[in-house]
């Protein structure tokens, strides 16, 4: 299909559709803050794109090899479960407190050279979607 409106913006939506980009977009993709992104959408119930299935199943051998050491009750005790060099990143999970209305959420670091994003799932989807 050929671009009839060949401007910038258009050019990049395209190039995103296909599953390419460029220099920027890939190292956007790959920083703590993209990889936190794709985590919590996987957590989430977001939809898994063929591009993320290899660090999709990369998380899920270290989550399940993780989660054979630390169990649903210890987790809530306090221990928490890293995952190390997810693309070169190591990502923590941690179980913040519950308040009086709501499930305690579990808290996701991603970490890469000393530069740290966080973000929240909720506690009982994170353990449904890790039976």
């Amino acid at each position: 299909m050929p671009i009839t409106n060949a401007s910038p913006e258009n050019i990049l939506r395209y190039l995103h559709a296909a599953g390419t980009g460029t220099k920027e977009a890939m190292k956007s993709a790959t920083s703590p803050r993209g990889i936190l992104e794709w985590f919590v959408n996987f957590f989430t119930c977001g939809g898994v794109r063929r591009s993320n299935e290899r660090w999709f199943r990369e998380v899920i051998g270290k989550l399940t090899t993780s989660l054979l050491y630390v169990n649903k009750n210890a987790f809530f005790d306090g221990n928490k479960i890293f995952l190390e060099d997810v693309n070169g990143c190591t990502i923590c999970l941690s179980c913040g407190a519950a308040s009086e209305n709501t499930d305690p959420m579990v808290i996701i670091e991603v970490n890469k050279n000393g530069k740290t994003v966080t973000d929240k799932v909720d506690s009982e989807r994170f353990w449904n979607v890790c039976r």
